[in-house]
């Protein structure tokens, strides 16, 4: 049976922020990203405990083509993402992300 993803409100703000930059007319890489993230997301909903535990039960999924990872938990059927990040920003450190 698939997992259910379920996105914090930050980690949702921060996709919705890569996905508006993305859309820039000069990058205009949108739709390859929301390609790349919608990947990730199937490997999520499929094994989502294939991905390494970074702090206690907090796992990291890479996105493949993009700079960007995921930080989610597993709690029953259900991946609940509490961080998407850039690999090279640091609005916030990932401790305070992931208490979001």
């Amino acid at each position: 049976m698939p997992f259910a993803i379920r996105y914090k409100r930050a980690a949702a703000a921060e996709v919705e922020a890569a996905i508006r930059w993305y859309m820039r007319p000069e990058i205009h890489q949108a739709a390859a990203f929301v390609r790349d993230l919608e990947r990730s997301e199937a490997h999520l909903r499929a094994r989502p405990t294939i991905y390494q535990k970074v702090e206690g039960e907090v796992r990291r999924a890479v996105l493949r083509r993009f700079p960007y990872s995921i930080f989610f938990v597993v709690e029953n059927n259900e991946v609940i993402v509490l961080a998407f990040m850039h690999h090279h920003r640091r609005p916030r450190s990932r401790a305070d992300l992931l208490k979001t």
